[in-house]
């Protein structure tokens, strides 16, 4: 069972257009619809597949980090702060110390 990747790229696409943009003007919303589409495209990559149909071993050790390879993948093809985007999706953000 579950979701095919690309169908799960475009749901959430789609999710994020329908948001509505609190801001009330332009908005890049485009842009974010792409990134939302694209935030898991790391997981198409054969290390990962291994991974998550449970051949690579320890859970933890060599884990492939599908966001590293999404922006490795999109490197040069969309603008750097896309790639950073998408580095870091499963990150933390502490906005008590702005990082």
């Amino acid at each position: 069972g579950g979701t095919l990747l690309w169908m799960h790229g475009l749901d959430a696409a789609a999710a994020s257009l329908a948001l509505s943009d609190p801001s009330g003007g332009d908005s890049p919303r485009p842009a974010i619809a792409l990134l939302v589409a694209l935030h898991d495209l790391g997981k198409a990559c054969p290390a990962y597949q291994q991974f998550y149909a449970g051949e690579s071993g320890n859970a933890l050790d060599g884990h492939p980090r599908h966001e590293a390879v999404t922006a490795e993948l999109l490197k040069g093809r969309v603008p750097d702060w896309m790639t950073d985007v998408l580095r870091w999706h499963h990150s933390r953000w502490d906005v008590s110390t702005g990082g």
